[in-house]
């Protein structure tokens, strides 16, 4: 998709009667922030299903806007997976794949247990859900870092 279709520039809109001349911007930061508490809150009232809609879009922005590989995209791999897990989305398994290839080639080791064990331990995802994303972390072999270009298709935004 064109960056305009992702993430439409919707300019400044103000009210009727606001007379200030002044607008709120939003920077993309601040926005994947909220996106952030917006899948949070969403996984934590059980609409996982739209939660991963939301870690999607996250991962889209950050491909988008950060440099290869940014660590965020491992973070929104790892809640997707655990949403696609909880709502039985065939999707799970590339997810975790993505997960761990998007943290080996930021960190340069085969870190991600280590380090990812707190956020699933910590996300609002159901026990057996869990047990389901360590088990495929398990099984999902170390492979080759691919390139930037090859990440971002694999995740078919």
């Amino acid at each position: 998709k064109e960056k305009d279709e992702v993430f439409p520039d919707e300019g400044c809109r103000q009210e009727k009667d606001d007379t200030s001349g002044s607008c709120t911007v939003l920077l993309g930061k601040d926005a994947q922030e909220l996106r952030v508490v917006q899948a949070i809150a969403l996984m934590q009232l059980g609409s996982r299903a739209d939660a991963l809609k939301v870690w999607r879009k996250l991962a889209a922005f950050s491909f988008h806007h950060c440099p290869p590989f940014d660590e965020s995209i491992a973070v929104y791999a790892t809640q997707a997976a655990l949403c696609a897990l909880a709502v039985a989305d065939g999707r799970a398994a590339d997810y975790v794949r993505l997960a761990k290839e998007a943290h080996r080639a930021a960190f340069g080791a085969e870190l991600f247990q280590w380090r990812y064990r707190k956020e699933v331990l910590e996300s609002s995802a159901p026990a057996d859900t869990k047990t389901e994303f360590w088990r495929l972390v398990a099984e999902e072999p170390t492979r080759s870092v691919p390139s930037a270009a090859e990440a971002a298709g694999a995740w078919h935004f």
